[in-house]
């Protein structure tokens, strides 16, 4: 099979760009080729000069989906960065039940990035252990690759996954399975009848979304992205929430590049007013 010529890495390059808002520079060649050479193997091309005609020429869009699911990097645990899920305990969930009392309607939380569903189940328990069922809560799981999707809707984790789960909630919301010496755990139904997922690409023309968010995790995704696609994200993420509503950015990015209208209340924690 051939090497990746710098050529086909930049067309390769602009269409991931072009089509989910990441970036890669040239010194991600070795990485993209890595990742790239699975779909030559399995559609038996040589080149990837082939290969891009192939992806932009089919009319199906499956290989492109197929091509974003290789080149995306997805890095989870459960409760990570803690912090965001204690200030969902002691200041965001009690504020927005005060803000939903008596009206009747769910609390809705989106996880705009959400891997192999970790997170989702994360802030389903934190959320089911807050309100007790007042209000009610909805959970959303979007993420750009299949792959790691059909992994979160199977809800199920080998043991060495959910090390971060407390022991109590571990007990009340999973069931275990598997072989002696190979426990697996999966998620019961108090966390599967509030969660659901879909694939969105943020960088995508439309969020099919009827209703606004109470609270939006999309962390650790910015990084990926330059400084114009930052922008029209946060613009999208702040026209998703409810007035009051709260966004959790990864520790690691910052929205002082972008103009926004939201309100810095905690570490990587912001408020729509």
């Amino acid at each position: 099979m051939n090497q990746m010529k710098l050529r086909d890495f930049e067309r390769l390059a602009k269409l991931v760009y072009d089509q989910s808002g990441i970036r890669l520079e040239v010194q991600k060649l070795e990485l993209l080729q890595a990742r790239l050479r699975k779909r030559l193997k399995a559609l038996s091309m040589d080149s990837f000069k082939e290969y891009y005609t192939f992806v932009t020429e089919d009319l199906t869009g499956m290989e492109m989906v197929k091509m974003l699911d290789c080149v995306t990097t997805n890095k989870t645990e459960f409760f990570r960065e803690h912090q965001h899920f204690e200030h969902l305990i002691k200041n965001a969930i009690p504020a927005l039940q005060k803000n939903h009392k008596g009206d009747g309607e769910p609390l809705r939380f989106w996880s705009a990035a959400c891997s192999t569903g970790e997170e989702v189940y994360s802030l389903a328990m934190t959320a089911l252990e807050v309100t007790q069922g007042r209000p009610r809560v909805k959970i959303l799981g979007t993420d750009l690759s299949t792959k790691v999707l059909a992994k979160a809707m199977t809800g199920q984790y080998e043991a060495e996954k959910i090390e971060g789960v407390p022991e109590a909630w571990l007990s009340r919301y999973f069931k275990t399975a598997g072989e002696p010496g190979k426990k697996v755990y999966r998620v019961g139904h108090q966390l599967k009848e509030v969660v659901r997922f879909s694939r969105l690409n943020l960088n995508g023309e439309v969020y099919p979304f009827q209703s606004r968010f109470d609270v939006i995790f999309c962390r650790n995704v910015m990084i990926y992205f330059d400084l114009a696609v930052q922008q029209k994200l946060v613009d999208r993420l702040s026209a998703c929430l409810k007035p009051g509503g709260y966004l959790y950015t990864g520790h690691s990015e910052s929205l002082l590049r972008v103009k926004h209208n939201l309100k810095g209340v905690a570490s990587s924690v912001y408020v729509k007013a």
